[in-house]
């Protein structure tokens, strides 16, 4: 059977998903706003729920119907053969996103859908399910679109995909696992890394970005760790399916375990290098070089077999320290790179008024949001006899 599946993603990072989603096997991939869709067969959405690291989650379209108002809503959700679904006697949970004019009210729409739900399961079975926010049996997401129609999509995922599933001890500004992955893969890491490039982050924190460069480099899908997930107690669950996928994605982090790593990382506080080689071992990862080191005495690692890769999220004074401090850090940066970097190539996430800080030309620019702040990957050729670009210069304008 051929279903539809919808996988939200951080703005901007659309096309990265749609590429990442093909590299995985399951294109042809259709970016949207804020969301990708692919369509297979039911084993498809578990492939993505295992092995995406850029999507936030995984949907499964259950249906799509004309309306914007309650009563569309309610008799499209009544139509669906719940009792397919969920046990009668178990838990559920109604998320929404979008809005019409008619249906403004998030939580309003959410009891809607509820209310149908557990009308259609009463008048079948007699029982009727409860409501649960923390680990449902289902979790819905309705989707209040502006074409006048509404998407009733179940929650393949379950918790969102950035939590890996295994421990994690984060700094005080950490990026989110997802964005980590979509720069690296921007950064073309993971053919990077079969060629044996070496890759630095410069400002490692608890170690997000070099434990998402070991997975990648190693085939460790990012969901092998994760015990529970959306679609555990949904009784259109094929454990079947779902087995041969988990046993594929095992197989390939097996073969890759053990490859070699040549990834570094350095900070200048202790704390925070003693956590992301705590993060590391959570993941069997004990061959990454960490080093404490400030800013300005950064220099390439020991041994490092001809230009690499630099892959980084330095502090942008939105969370840590102030913007007139974050903009010094960023000049020191760019001035230690064009020191001592020459032939490197450097991938950058940092505010949009950072980038011209940094002082040297990019070649490339591509907005992202983090969270609710806007920020751009920014793509750096570091050539040392370069002259520095003024901030006027290097800014968006």
């Amino acid at each position: 059977m051929l279903h539809r599946f919808v996988l939200p993603v951080s703005r901007g990072l659309e096309g990265l998903l749609a590429q990442e989603l093909v590299s995985l096997g399951l294109g042809p991939a259709t970016p949207g706003h804020g969301i990708v869709e692919i369509a297979g067969p039911l084993s498809a959405g578990y492939r993505a729920c295992i092995g995406s690291r850029i999507a936030s989650r995984v949907l499964l379209q259950l249906a799509r119907f004309p309306g914007a108002d309650a009563d569309a809503l309610y008799r499209g959700a009544a139509r669906i053969p719940w009792e397919s679904h969920i046990d009668p006697a178990g838990t559920l949970w109604v998320d929404v996103v979008g809005g019409t004019e008619s249906l403004r009210h998030r939580q309003y729409a959410a009891r809607v859908t509820k209310d149908a739900v557990v009308d259609r399961l009463r008048t079948w079975t007699g029982e009727r399910p409860s409501v649960e926010r923390e680990a449902p049996d289902l979790r819905l997401v309705v989707h209040l679109g502006d074409d006048g129609h509404i998407n009733l999509l179940l929650d393949l995922a379950g918790d969102p995909l950035h939590e890996r599933g295994a421990g994690r001890a984060a700094g005080d500004a950490p990026i989110k696992e997802t964005l980590a992955a979509a720069l690296l893969f921007a950064a073309g890491w993971p053919a990077a890394a079969a060629r044996g490039t070496p890759l630095v982050d410069p400002f490692c924190g608890a170690g997000t970005i070099l434990r998402e460069a070991a997975a990648m480099a190693r085939d460790q899908a990012p969901g092998l760790g994760r015990r529970r997930w959306g679609f555990s107690r949904w009784r259109g669950h094929d454990a079947a399916a779902w087995a041969a996928v988990r046993t594929a994605a095992q197989a390939a982090a097996d073969a890759g375990r053990g490859r070699p790593l040549h990834l570094s990382g350095s900070d200048e506080d202790a704390a925070v290098l003693a956590r992301a080689a705590e993060n590391l071992l959570a993941d069997g990862v004990d061959d990454v070089r960490l080093t404490r080191r400030a800013v300005d005495a950064l220099v390439p690692p020991r041994g490092a077999d001809g230009p690499g890769l630099l892959v980084t999220n330095p502090p942008y004074g939105e969370r840590l320290g102030s913007p007139e401090a974050a903009a010094a850090l960023h000049r020191t940066f760019g001035d230690r790179l064009k020191l001592t970097f020459d032939g490197w190539t450097a991938w950058v996430v940092t505010a949009v008024d950072r980038v011209g800080d940094l002082g040297l030309r990019p070649a490339r620019r591509m907005p992202a949001w983090n969270g609710p702040l806007e920020v751009r990957f920014v793509e750096i050729p570091i050539r040392g006899r370069n002259p520095r670009v003024s901030p006027a210069a290097g800014s968006e304008g």
